[in-house]
């Protein structure tokens, strides 16, 4: 039971600084922004499973006025006493909240109020503490706990599974969570394959199966064999003129993820079709965004996930994941690839606006509807705490690498995409204000675009999705592609478009791009900040800023002070961020010489497991070896791991207090973080790039300091390095 519970707050905040600490230093009391009367501990009364933190919105209401939707955003403390009539493991969920703290150790909880449970070590008398985000007005708080089984055990309820289709044969993956509610790591087989899993910690591993469909529609049971048990998993058989779900492994994390699809009206598997590549708003799922879509007789329907509901804003993982989506459903159906349009709702409107803008070349035409442009403008970010010091060397650099999340500072890459914009006047979540802007800089630039704003009309109405008017302009809109222009901040997000990529800029997240023209029998490119780059399947006569290579075959391009010349072989360098580690399959790995560690890696991985319903492993250094270096990308948590010796020389360059990502052997990344002070213990919890959202602006290293918990990202500092590739070697 809880007891002794005490709040405090409200405490404004601004969104996107997870590391602000609005009680540090710690003090007796606080002052109100939205009072002025100091704030202090007063009890909260908790309910049967539940707690609920209410407020007089009045104030918030009208600082709304002034300071915008940031103006809202709120962050209360709540802290009391967890009591049990055992001491042992046990599972539990607060729904809504990102993490609690049960006597001074972290563990993820149910962010997405699913329902899931996690496991947790309690003694009979427990301290707990909880951050609670809230946008203004009553939150309500469900809390559930359970004893646990003594066992690993499958998480049934959050399997990613497909649907199977009548009469099929298929050949395929589901992603099952394995609990281990034991304070111990062990290994689990599943399915005769062999998996460690660190103690208390939701591991969801990829599992193959195999299955001949029946020819009707029903369900039928799967047999998973796990700790001398089957688990036999339900799997639906639809006809293919319903809603299916197919699910993959992605490349970021060797995770099993699920796409929806709805096929053509009368589909005839020997004919090509175009493609509507629709991305969900926030806290919709991917399957009922499909639902929402009427059969096209033209066109496929798929709905890629933004690994959860809410997950990426469609920047980062999420950004990646609707890629892979695409390249998965161009690989499995007959598509026509120069008819590909990209759509999506809110969030997914964002995600039009920023994969239209980073990718230009792939699309036929763009739809955003209801989409906001940018976290700066939607959920402004003036009020962070980074905003209210000096802005230092480390906030001017994470606002150069955010640029590529600005879709209004790349409109230029729109000028020969048709575009059709949709919105309702009396949008009251994303305001017409930014459908009106993107439409004012278009015009500006003459481009190929239409924008359509409904009389009356909120954020969702029935049909939205298939506004015939709004899809009759865009299937009549044609690309216009005399002059191709592009242009990029970020070569690790977007580096290619029209056959061209820049392997290289001369100021990195500076704007870089070209103007590629064909002229009677030369390809005629104009560069802007761009050192090398490559037309991979071109051959022929080129022109690049004026210099003629008569007989280009794919050569690598370098700006020289001679002027450009052409390579074969070459090796380029490229800034190299945190994020990146965590881009490719990693391992997490702790220092078992450190008491804190193992319940940092343990939170990294479920957190991981929890938002972006990802694949992290989690091993003691005592079980890192040359092989695993060989296949992972490696994070290490702690400041002074046993290691093995090939990148023990690794360890030693990197700064005490740090984050830092290195290349190590394999041309595998090493992410560390070596903190060695107790103190930012909790800091370096914070700045896990994917806690960080959209856009997980950290570069190669971040130097950690208490200042943080007062002064956000203005109380730290860092800077980029580069780091070297080949290309034709």
């Amino acid at each position: 039971m809880l007891t002794d519970v005490f709040i405090i707050g409200p405490f404004l905040a601004g969104p996107r600084e997870p590391m602000v600490d609005f009680l540090y230093p710690e003090s007796k009391s606080y002052y109100s922004v939205y009072s002025g009367k100091p704030l202090k501990w007063r009890k909260l009364k908790v309910y049967k499973d539940s707690l609920i933190v209410s407020y007089d919105t009045t104030a918030i209401n009208d600082l709304i006025e002034y300071q915008g939707y940031a103006g809202a955003l709120t962050v209360y403390y709540i802290k009391g006493k967890l009591k049990v009539k055992k001491e042992g493991t046990y599972l539990m969920r607060f729904s809504g909240v990102f993490s609690i703290s049960i006597n001074g150790k972290r563990y993820i909880m149910d962010i997405y109020d699913d329902g899931y449970f996690v496991p947790v070590y309690l003694k009979k008398s427990n301290e707990i503490f909880i951050a609670v985000g809230t946008l203004g007005g009553e939150k309500k708080i469900k809390w559930e706990i359970k004893p646990a089984p003594s066992k690993p055990f499958i998480l049934e309820k959050d399997i990613t599974k497909p649907d199977f289709i009548t009469g099929e044969s298929f050949i395929g993956f589901i992603g099952v969570p394995i609990v281990n509610p034991t304070p111990r790591g062990t290994y689990v087989n599943i399915n005769n394959r062999r998996f460690y899993i660190e103690g208390f910690q939701v591991l969801k591993v990829p599992v193959m199966v195999s299955f001949k469909a029946p020819k009707g529609k029903g369900k039928v049971v799967i047999p998973i064999s796990f700790m001398k048990r089957i688990y036999k998993i339900k799997i639906d058989v639809k006809t293919p003129d319903e809603v299916i779900r197919r699910t993959f492994i992605s490349k970021t994390d060797s995770s099993v993820q699920y796409y929806a699809v709805r096929y053509p009206k009368n589909y005839n598997p020997l004919r090509k079709y175009s493609l509507i590549l629709s991305l969900h708003g926030a806290g919709v799922e991917a399957v009922n965004q499909c639902k929402s879509y009427k059969p096209k007789d033209w066109a496929f329907v798929v709905c890629p996930t933004n690994r959860r509901r809410f997950g990426f804003d469609w920047e980062d993982w999420g950004r990646i994941d609707a890629l892979e989506v695409l390249e998965e459903v161009l690989k499995n159906y007959n598509i026509d690839r120069n008819s590909i349009y990209l759509t999506g709702h809110s969030m997914g409107g964002h995600g039009v606006w920023h994969l239209c803008t980073s990718y230009p070349s792939i699309w036929k035409g763009c739809l955003p509807m209801a989409g906001w442009t940018s976290v700066k403008l939607y959920i402004s970010t003036h009020l962070q705490r980074s905003r209210l010091f000096p802005e230092n060397e480390f906030t001017a650099l994470r606002e150069r690498i955010f640029q590529q999340s600005e879709p209004y500072k790349l409109v230029e890459n729109l000028k020969n995409l048709p575009i059709v914009i949709l919105q309702g006047s009396d949008d009251d979540v994303v305001p017409p204000f930014h459908g009106r802007l993107m439409s004012d800089l278009l015009h500006r630039y003459g481009a190929n675009f239409k924008y359509i704003e409904e009389p009356g009309k909120k954020h969702w109405w029935k049909g939205v999705l298939d506004h015939k008017k709004a899809w009759k302009y865009l299937r009549s809109m044609k690309v216009k592609r005399k002059f191709k222009v592009f242009s990029t901040f970020s070569l690790d997000v977007s580096d290619s478009a029209f056959g061209v990529r820049i392997l290289e800029s001369f100021k990195p997240f500076e704007k870089s791009g070209f103007v590629l023209e064909r002229k009677r029998s030369a390809l005629k490119i104009s560069t802007k900040n761009i050192k090398s780059l490559v037309l991979p399947r071109y051959k022929g006569k080129i022109v690049v800023d004026g210099e003629v290579f008569k007989r280009y075959d794919g050569e690598v391009l370098v700006r020289t002070r001679r002027g450009w010349r052409k390579f074969k072989k070459y090796i380029y360098s490229r800034p190299v961020l945190i994020r990146e580690g965590f881009m490719e399959p990693f391992m997490i790995v702790y220092s078992t010489n450190e008491n804190w560690t193992n319940n940092f890696a343990v939170y990294m991985a479920n957190m991981w497991w929890m938002y972006a319903n990802g694949f992290a492993r989690v091993i003691p250094d005592t079980l890192l070896t040359e092989d695993i270096l060989s296949k992972y990308n490696i994070v290490i948590i702690g400041s002074d791991p046993k290691l093995p010796m090939s990148i023990k020389s690794v360890f030693e360059k990197v700064g005490r207090n740090s984050i830092d990502i290195l290349k190590g052997p394999f041309d595998r990344f090493l992410v560390f973080y070596k903190i060695s002070d107790r103190k930012l213990v909790k800091l370096g919890m914070s700045l896990v790039p994917y806690i960080t959202r959209s856009v997980a602006v950290l570069p190669t290293y971040i130097l950690l300091s208490e200042k943080a918990y007062v002064e956000g990202w203005s109380g730290l500092s860092g800077g980029i390095r580069k780091v070297s590739y080949s290309y034709g070697f």
